[in-house]
C-alpha cells in the first residue's frame, strides 16, 4: 500500500474505535433508561446518539474500505470528508456547548456552597445561589453558489465557472429552565422513601387485625399498649408503614407520657403475626436517649391526624 494512504488509514481506525467506545456507553445509558422506566424523550435522545454514533462509524468504515482496496475516493466524497474533519457538525456544535455549560454549572454550584459556608455568622447577607440563567453562541456557516456554462465541440471545449461564497451567522440561545415534571417524577420514583398507609379501607383492617391479635397475647402489658394503639383516641396518630409487598406492617405510634412512650410493632397479615419490636414502655439503657426519637414520631403523628380531619 502507497505510504501516503497509511496516515488516512490509521485517522480512520483511531477514529472508529474511539467510536466504537463511545458507542458502548451510549448503549448502556439507552438500556439502563428502559431498564429504570426513564421518561420516553430521555430515552429517544440515548436511541438518537446511538444512531448518530453507528452513522459515523459507517462513514469511517466506507472510506477505510475505500483505502484498503487501493482506490482514490471521489473529489466529492474528499471534500464532504475534508469538510467533517475540519468544520464542527451542528449536533456536536449544540453539544459542546452544553457540556461547557453544565461543567460551569457545577464549578459555580461549588462556590455557591463554599459562599454560604462564609456568611452563615452575618445574617445581614442574604444567602445567593449563582446560577447560569443563560448562554448565547454563534454558529458561521458558508454557503457556496456556482454557476457553470461551456461548449463541447468534439475536441475542444470552452468552459466558464463563477463562484460565490455567502458566510451567515446563526445566533443561538441557551437558558437555564426547571426539569421537567416527567425527570422530577423519574428521580422521585428512584429516590428511597418512606410511604405511609393514608387508604382509610386498609387502615381499618389494620386495627380491626391488630384488635384480634392483642387480644389474643398471653402478656397483660403488651395487651395493653396494642389495645391504646387500636383506641378511638389514637388511631389517627398511629403510623402504618407497608414493608414487604404490602403483606406486612410496621406500626409507629408515640405518647406525652414520658420519654419512652414511644414503640414500634410488626404486623404480618399473612401469617396474623403480632409482636413488639420496640416496646412503648421500654426503657432505655444508661447510655441511650428515647426522647428524640419520641418528639419526632409524634410529631408525625400529629401532622397525620391533621391530615386526616383536614385542619391546616
Amino acid at each position: 500500500m502507497a505510504q501516503d494512504m497509511e496516515k488516512p488509514l490509521n485517522q480512520y481506525a483511531a477514529f472508529i474505535l474511539n467510536e466504537a467506545r463511545a458507542l458502548v456507553n451510549d448503549a448502556i445509558t439507552f438500556h439502563r433508561g428502559v431498564e429504570d422506566g426513564h421518561p420516553t424523550e430521555q430515552r429517544r435522545k440515548s436511541l438518537e446518539a446511538i444512531q448518530n454514533r453507528m452513522a459515523e462509524i459507517e462513514r469511517s468504515v466506507n472510506f477505510a474500505r475505500i483505502i484498503l482496496e487501493g482506490k482514490e475516493p471521489g473529489p466529492k466524497a474528499i471534500e464532504q470528508d475534508t469538510l467533517h474533519e475540519k468544520g464542527t457538525g451542528f449536533s456536536d456544535f449544540l453539544s459542546k456547548i452544553g457540556e461547557s455549560v453544565v461543567q460551569s454549572q457545577k464549578k459555580l454550584d461549588q462556590k455557591s456552597i463554599e459562599y454560604l459556608s462564609s456568611i452563615k455568622d452575618r445574617p445581614y447577607l442574604p444567602p445567593t445561589l449563582f446560577r447560569i440563567p443563560k448562554i448565547e453562541a454563534e454558529l458561521k456557516v458558508a454557503l457556496e453558489e456556482k454557476d457553470q456554462t461551456g461548449l463541447n465541440v468534439i475536441l475542444f471545449s470552452r468552459q466558464s465557472e463563477m463562484s460565490q461564497l455567502n458566510q451567515q451567522s446563526l445566533k443561538l440561545e441557551i437558558a437555564a429552565v426547571p426539569p421537567s415534571p416527567d425527570l422530577l417524577k423519574g428521580l422521585e420514583d428512584h429516590a428511597p422513601r418512606v410511604d405511609f398507609l393514608f387508604d382509610h379501607l386498609e387502615r381499618k383492617e389494620v386495627f380491626d387485625l391488630l384488635k384480634q391479635l392483642g387480644a389474643a397475647m398471653e402478656k397483660l402489658p403488651l395487651a395493653r399498649q396494642v389495645e391504646r394503639m387500636h383506641s378511638e383516641e389514637s388511631q389517627e396518630q398511629v403510623l402504618i408503614w407497608p414493608i414487604l409487598a404490602r403483606s406486612s406492617y410496621l406500626l409507629l405510634f408515640a405518647g406525652e407520657i414520658s420519654d419512652n412512650d414511644v414503640g414500634i410493632w410488626f404486623l404480618d397479615k399473612s401469617k396474623a403475626l403480632l409482636e413488639p419490636v420496640i416496646r412503648i414502655d421500654l426503657k432505655g439503657k444508661p447510655s441511650e436517649n428515647q426522647a428524640h426519637f419520641r418528639e419526632f414520631v409524634f410529631a408525625l403523628g400529629l401532622a397525620q391526624q391533621k391530615l386526616f380531619r383536614g385542619a391546616f
